[in-house]
């Protein structure tokens, strides 16, 4: 799984070059919660006369991960996990340190699960130690909430956007894809519908054709 961190969110975020943490294994399994929530006190009623429940709102979905960091060497290569964890922390922008303005709006990208969202919270368990006392292995459980940042008539805000901010050389392919159409595979269809070798060559803004 590859998290991509974004300071910007929204059509700029197409100029925003982001942050990217590797987990060092993929995760083995994941946790999706819905959450619907009903008015308590202004119920609908039935023919019947009885109460039934209103629907009030259907919170953002949920998803938790656990991610292994090993510094052992036993897979073959290790990192060193207190940095990793830190460095985690800090892609994905929870630092109770920094101001209210400091959230980053993330992407998460694992085979065909890409989701847009923003971290909720995180715990880490460190289950093993060297003879100093430095932790060896941890296990990070990351809460992470879905968010939606493209507002009704995104298309005509991008042919906006990229008519009055042309960009040269640091939008790619696959930048665009999943902006304006949240799908990994549109990438190779905008390849080709603008005759590119690659879905890594840069594009710039005034000449892009959207399929």
């Amino acid at each position: 799984m590859t998290i991509l961190s974004f300071s910007k969110t929204g059509i700029k975020q197409l100029t925003d070059i982001p942050q990217v943490y590797m987990v060092m294994f993929n995760p083995n399994a994941y946790k999706t919660e819905f959450v619907v929530n009903f008015d308590e006190e202004q119920p609908q009623k039935a023919e019947s006369g009885k109460p039934l429940p209103r629907l009030k709102n259907i919170e953002p979905k949920k998803f938790t991960f656990d991610f292994i960091v090993d510094g052992t060497g036993a897979a073959g290569y290790k990192r060193d996990v207190g940095l990793d964890v830190k460095s985690f922390i800090k892609v994905v922008g929870y630092d109770k340190n920094v101001g209210t303005g400091s959230v980053r709006y993330l992407l998460l990208m694992w085979g065909t699960f890409i989701q847009k969202c923003v971290i909720e919270s995180i715990s880490v368990n460190y289950s093993l130690f060297g003879p100093l006392g430095s932790p060896l292995r941890a296990t990070i459980t990351a809460n992470f909430r879905e968010y939606n940042d493209e507002p009704t008539g995104l298309l005509k805000d991008v042919a906006d956007f990229f008519d009055s901010n042309p960009v040269q050389g640091i939008m790619s392919v696959a930048n665009v894809a999943f902006q304006v159409f949240n799908a990994v595979d549109q990438t190779v269809a905008i390849a080709k519908a603008n005759d590119l070798d690659s879905i890594r060559q840069s594009v710039t803004g005034g000449s892009i054709r959207l399929p």
